[in-house]
């Protein structure tokens, strides 16, 4: 059993092993939407969120000095696509970034011009969540003066805001994708079982086995085959 890769060098060369767990991780998954790779920001890692605060504070320092009403407008509209746990929790996080903190430092700004959006193509906040669990989040956003946008999608991103499928454009500065991960690009050259989704096939898993020598974690593992209630890796087919 081998694992051939190329070293810094970029020479070959193979590596035996006796149990090998593949952990790739994931990337940002924009489903194809054009623009949203360009001009969204993502939301994964600390950088990111530093980079989206800066940005949000940015917008705030232009709209205090922006004549133009057009403009002040996109620049104090925000739009968080997907009402996933991360879109929740962010477009929560912003209200009280701008009402607690921004409205204070910047008078010129009226707080009633903020608008910040959750877009979400199902039809509730959370989806897979239990009802109960999502209404009364749905409800919390809705106290904060969150926008919610069900059963809507994103077609397009553009620098300054958004197209949804209905042809309605959302004009802003500021969109940030959260609509979920894919598997990372490297599993597609490995050659393995995968779905369409490009999520790896994998086996269940028998409390105490360890007959099989290679794991997938499962970020990348099929729905198929791997439920809440499985443990985290998964023997490859």
């Amino acid at each position: 059993r081998t694992v051939t890769s190329r070293n810094s060098t970029g020479a070959l060369q193979d590596l035996t092993y006796d149990y090998l767990v593949l952990s790739p991780g994931s990337n940002t998954n924009t489903f194809g939407v054009p623009g949203a790779d360009q001009h969204a920001f993502f939301m994964r890692e600390l950088g990111d969120a530093i980079a989206l605060r800066n940005h949000i504070i940015d917008c705030f320092e232009h709209a205090a000095t922006e004549r133009d009403p057009a403009t002040k407008a996109e620049l104090l509209r925000f739009v968080v696509v997907g009402a996933g746990p991360t879109g929740v929790e962010l477009a929560a996080e912003m209200q009280d970034l701008i009402h607690n903190i921004l409205n204070r430092r910047y008078p010129e700004v009226d707080p009633g011009a903020v608008e910040v959006y959750l877009i979400q193509s199902g039809n509730q906040v959370l989806p897979g969540w239990h009802p109960a669990m999502a209404a009364q989040t749905e409800k919390q956003l809705r106290v904060i003066r969150v926008a919610l946008r069900l059963e809507t999608r994103v077609t397009a991103v553009a620098p300054n805001g958004v197209t949804l499928g209905t042809g309605e454009q959302i004009q802003a500065r500021t969109v940030v994708w959260c609509t979920g991960v894919k598997p990372a690009e490297i599993m597609k050259a490995c050659g393995l079982p995968a779905t369409r989704s490009g999520q790896v096939v994998v086996q269940p898993v028998a409390p105490g086995a360890l007959t099989p020598k290679a794991f997938m974690t499962s970020v990348v593992l099929s729905e198929n085959t791997c439920r809440m209630s499985a443990p985290t890796i998964g023997p490859i087919k």
